[in-house]
């Protein structure tokens, strides 16, 4: 059998299960929601909506409503997603991040490298479920000798930090080692029998240091490699995310065929100040990457969250100001950005895509109409792509959140969530059961 029918038969078979549970799950009534401000991709709008017995919006009056919530004004906008966090990836305080995570209206997440042992079954029992957070997992990722993450998944090991496992375990769980078509072929099968629901792969300024004197080592996936993969993982119904660096890296990831970057070009201080061109996207580079719909996850705020406190402010504006330059050509051919926090455990606190939010905010890196897009409908669109979500229109999923305040006033009206709906009903969070 080949891999796109297996993976159809098992898109069926996980479908007649999700049947089976919402037929066994107790429905939630059908709601009127009245005097809301609905986001129509462009604006505002007055209007009532209602939520279905499945849980999808329509503009059609059921035969019988159960509820009626008054919005009472409020700004109804699209749940948000997180896509690029490694925050849920195994049981530890799992029920603290879902928590974070749902305070921030992020109800959909995307983990592009986890350690697949960690994805315990009770911890799958905790997500993907009307209550919880909705997630997509990569497993581990595709990369060349010596590259990241291979050595940062090793030290973790060494250090006794994973949970048991050494750094024998880590090659073919953390990481995949893929420096040529025999690795590929060897690794695939593996790879497959995993269950990933993406791929992704670690170019890590690859092109530059493969025409320096170490040629070929810590550079991952070579740009002739990534095109291999990218083609058996559509074969297999898999979208490819892809680690870059440099603007190079970008380049190839683009040229390859790449569905997602998982960050725009990052760098510090000292690679905006004094290589700034390494890591400038072209306007060429762009335009291709809008006519492929490539949606890239920008992740800039990382850096800065990480290492901004040892910065002066001159720093972090410079920082900003090649970010902001990059974004604004990537949006002006087109490009989708996506939200993305690459939170990691370890950090204080839960970092989540809200501070990714707030740096695009801070430093003028999207209006307030892009931000909008890119948290609440680009970003969800990316981690399930194959879903109805990201709208507040007939036969979307009623996932939505309503604001205190205009977001497209101002940014941090975002962050005022007065509550949050999934499936058509209220999270547990604003007091389970919207009163009638």
């Amino acid at each position: 059998m080949n891999f796109p029918a297996f993976r159809a038969i098992g898109l069926l078979i996980a479908q007649l299960f999700a049947c089976s549970a919402a037929l066994a799950a107790p429905a939630e009534a059908p709601a009127m929601w009245k005097n809301g401000r609905w986001f129509d991709g462009t604006q505002f709008v007055k209007r009532t909506m209602y939520s279905t017995q499945a849980g999808l919006l329509t503009t059609r009056k059921p035969p019988k409503v159960g509820r009626t919530v008054d919005l009472q004004g409020k700004y109804v906008v699209p749940a948000y997603g997180d896509a690029h966090t490694h925050i849920i990836g195994d049981e530890d305080q799992l029920d603290a991040k879902i928590a974070a995570f749902l305070r921030e209206g992020i109800f959909y997440a995307k983990n592009p490298n986890a350690i697949p042992d960690f994805l315990t079954p009770k911890m799958r029992s905790m997500i993907n479920r009307k209550d919880s957070i909705d997630v997509v997992f990569a497993n581990g990722g595709l990369t060349g000798s010596g590259a990241h993450p291979a050595p940062l998944h090793d030290n973790l090991a060494d250090r006794g930090l994973l949970q048991g496992l050494g750094r024998a375990d880590m090659p073919g769980r953390a990481y995949h080692i893929i420096d040529d078509e025999d690795d590929l072929a060897a690794s695939w099968p593996k790879i497959l029998a995993g269950k990933p629901d993406f791929i992704k792969v670690f170019l890590n300024g690859g092109t530059r240091l493969r025409l320096g004197s170490e040629a070929g080592t810590k550079a991952g996936i070579s740009p002739a490699m990534l095109k291999s993969i990218i083609r058996r993982a559509h074969d297999a119904g898999l979208r490819v995310m892809a680690h870059v660096e440099t603007a190079d890296d970008f380049a190839a990831a683009v040229e390859a065929g790449v569905d997602e970057t998982a960050h725009l070009p990052h760098f510090g201080p000292r690679g905006a100040r004094e290589n700034a061109a390494a890591y400038t996207i072209t306007p060429e580079v762009a335009a291709q990457a809008g006519a492929r719909g490539v949606t890239v996850i920008g992740t800039a705020s990382v850096l800065q969250r990480m290492h901004g406190a040892e910065w002066p402010e001159e720093a972090r504006t410079s920082v900003a100001a090649l970010h902001r330059k990059n974004i604004a050509l990537l949006r002006q051919h087109g490009v989708r950005i996506a939200i993305g926090s690459d939170g990691m455990g370890g950090e204080t606190g839960i970092p989540t895509a809200a501070g990714e939010a707030a740096y695009f905010y801070t430093y003028g890196l999207a209006d307030n109409l892009d931000l909008l897009r890119m948290w609440s409908v680009v970003t969800p669109q990316t981690i399930f792509p194959d879903r109805k979500i990201g709208k507040l229109e007939e036969g979307y999923e009623a996932n939505f959140l309503a604001l205190d305040g205009d977001p497209l006033a101002d940014p941090k009206n975002l962050h005022r969530i007065g509550l949050r709906v999934k499936g058509g009903a209220v999270l547990a969070l604003d007091g389970g059961t919207a009163a009638d």
